[in-house]
């Protein structure tokens, strides 16, 4: 699982999902999500992560996926199902939309 390694090389660099997500310009929420292998890790994002992470997008990604990512720049599915980069978009907006939300009930709640 490329998102075990990423998780791994991530607190080696002491950094946060925070920071991450951050330097990715997604919610912390959506990194989550890619690190912990619960949606499709977007070649873009790949490659964005060795970066941040000071190492070759093959160290992400298990030996058995190498020839996959060779044949298909946009998209690593590995073992998730038609997830493309417009679900992660998508949620990155839903996340930023339900804290936006929280913060004016908040607001609301103390008036």
């Amino acid at each position: 699982m490329p998102q075990s390694m990423i998780k791994t090389l991530r607190r080696k660099m002491r950094l946060t999902q925070k920071t991450m997500a951050h330097q990715l310009h997604i919610s912390q929420s959506a990194y989550s999500r890619v690190e912990n292998n619960q949606t499709a890790l977007h070649m873009d994002m790949a490659h964005a992560i060795a970066a941040i992470l000071h190492c070759p997008v093959e160290t992400l990604l298990p030996d058995n996926d190498i020839a996959e990512v060779k044949s298909s720049p946009y998209l690593y599915t590995g073992n998730f199902a038609g997830t493309t980069a417009l679900a992660l978009l998508i949620e990155n907006i839903i996340d930023q939309r339900i804290a936006e939300l929280k913060q004016w009930l908040l607001k609301e709640l103390h008036q």
